[in-house]
């Protein structure tokens, strides 16, 4: 799911693109602000994609995280029930 932050961002970032088309097509029509336009466009872009990938990884990372803490528990369970057969033997 693509989080709000970046849904919000890419929706600025096309609306700046429309007024910046609109203004360059009928109002000033100069290449180089066109260009400055669109380069803003595109790092509003970059920046929407690097909060997804950044809310993406925390949760994947969230997730090996539990895998690992769930993974540490068991092999803790098994050591003390280990122990605890070694000492009725004895």
């Amino acid at each position: 799911m693509i989080p709000i932050k970046s849904i919000g961002i890419m929706i600025l970032s096309f609306i700046w693109l429309g007024i910046s088309i609109k203004q360059w097509w009928f109002e000033y029509p100069d290449l180089s602000s066109m260009v400055f336009s669109t380069g803003f466009f595109l790092l509003g872009m970059y920046i929407a994609y690097d909060q997804w990938f950044k809310d993406k990884k925390e949760k994947y990372v969230s997730d090996i995280e539990k895998d690992i803490m769930a993974i540490n528990k068991k092999c803790d369970s098994n050591e003390n029930h280990i122990i605890t057969i070694r000492n009725e033997r004895e």
